[in-house]
């Protein structure tokens, strides 16, 4: 190596390992990686990290960084520092495994802000070089704490208006324009996954992005036990490693609180407790699950234009599930209107997998729950043979609809009573506020739930 690149290789580990500042924990995980500064044709960007497949490097990956950026006379140790981290925070984020069906260029873009943000506010020692921060400031100022699935939607939204541009550059490298022309570039290659192969499904990324997840949790706690890290960094990292419970978990959880005790037949195994202090002995009642069915589960499904393929296979393997809960389930599909109406028994599991198979979710137009809220009114809350067997409604959507006017409407009356359950795929956030409704959000934002 170039004496003067391994100059600052190993100053900016120095940098990283020392604990007055508050960088400790990023340079124990750096060592998780092969640091590889070679030449990058045709990138300007600092570096990424790549899950390589070459069995010569190491399992969890390396980080490749540009030499081209490491030979300038001002680019130091500081810099060096600065784009280990901010790899590393796209690594335990976990934005290689998230992208899902969303475009590719405004995700990595999306990542870049977040990453950028967080450590500008928490690694003040170190800074990027020319100090060209990857952020937008009127995000930053309208929503501070945003996700990156939350920026996303902000700039997509800037994009469609005309506001930002998203090109490609000479090289691969993705750039960003606005008023005043570029505001800077961004790699492709984005949270250990290389551009052609960022697919969630693919379950090698998948196996390594949690194992270093896991060990790097791990880190985080032994530290923290020893008093080795600022609060700042300290309650970011408990944000940012926490052990997020799978939506379908909690959804899973919702419907089995809808699994109602019922009394079953008189016994005097269970004397009745209420008339003992009287001096009479009369037989109880046990109570059992209903495994026969406790009645109707009512599944809303947002067939919209924005909902992807993979949403929709886990909406269905969780209606698949309820089969075991419920003697009936109802499957309105829709969009603006509603396209397919289903009812199933609970005998007729094999019926939906074939309607999965052979028919599939109609739509993917607009999104609005008028027209399938007003149906769940009419053909079954209105109903004198439905009505007092409706045991919850479930709507899986990506929340860029009208369900809060909808609600706030008053018009629907089964939509203040019967237990509703919203699971949101984008980032949109809903402000329901009713005991009856449950809002659970696929990025994990503001789950309240208890494990069991």
């Amino acid at each position: 190596m170039n004496p003067a690149i391994n100059a600052k290789v190993q100053n900016a580990k120095i940098k990283l390992f020392k604990k007055s500042d508050g960088l400790n924990f990023f340079g124990a995980c750096s060592y998780m990686f092969d640091w590889d500064i070679h030449p990058m044709p045709g990138k300007n960007a600092e570096g990424y990290v790549l899950f390589d497949k070459d069995s010569n490097k190491i399992e969890d990956g390396t980080i490749h960084v540009n030499e081209e950026m490491v030979m300038k006379d001002d680019y130091t140790h500081i810099h060096l520092a600065y784009i280990i981290c901010h790899e590393l925070v796209h690594i335990l984020g976990k934005h290689g495994v998230r992208k899902g069906q969303r475009n590719h260029d405004i995700w990595c873009v999306a990542c870049d802000h977040v990453v950028e943000r967080d450590l500008k506010a928490l690694a003040t020692s170190i800074v990027p070089y020319d100090n060209d921060y990857h952020m937008f400031d009127e995000l930053h100022k309208s929503q501070p704490t945003c996700s990156v699935e939350q920026a996303f939607d902000w700039i997509m939204k800037q994009v469609n208006i005309g506001k930002i541009k998203i090109i490609k550059i000479p090289g691969g490298m993705i750039g960003v324009t606005g008023p005043g022309g570029m505001k800077f570039l961004v790699n492709p290659q984005v949270g250990g996954v290389d551009q052609d192969k960022i697919k969630s499904k693919d379950q090698r990324v998948i196996l390594i992005n949690e194992k270093i997840v896991s060990e790097a949790r791990a880190l985080h706690q032994t530290m923290k036990a020893k008093g080795n890290q600022s609060g700042n960094l300290s309650s970011y990292l408990d944000k940012l490693l926490a052990v997020k419970i799978p939506w379908y978990v909690l959804l899973e959880k919702a419907i089995k609180t809808n699994v109602t005790v019922k009394p079953d037949e008189r016994t005097w195994r269970n004397p009745h407790k209420l008339y003992r202090p009287l001096g009479y002995v009369l037989p109880g009642v046990t109570s059992t699950e209903d495994r026969d069915g406790t009645g109707i589960i009512i599944y809303t499904t947002d067939s919209s234009g924005s909902m992807s393929d993979d949403e929709l296979k886990k909406c269905s393997s969780v209606t698949d599930q309820s089969f075991q809960f419920f003697k009936e389930v109802w499957l309105y599909v829709h969009d603006t209107i509603v396209h397919q109406r289903k009812v199933f028994n609970k005998d007729d599991r094999h019926m939906f997998m074939s309607f999965l198979k052979n028919e599939g979710y109609k739509g993917r137009g607009g999104t609005s729950h008028k027209d399938v809220f007003r149906k769940i009114q009419r053909q079954a809350w209105e109903s004198d043979m439905v009505k007092n067997d409706i045991s919850m409604v479930i709507s899986l959507t990506d929340a860029c609809s009208d369900i809060e006017s909808v609600i706030k409407s008053k018009e629907l009356e089964w939509l203040k009573v019967i237990p509703t359950v919203f699971v949101v795929t984008g980032g949109y956030n809903l402000n329901i506020k009713q005991d009856n409704v449950t809002i659970i959000y696929l990025d994990g934002r503001e789950q309240d739930v208890d494990e069991e």
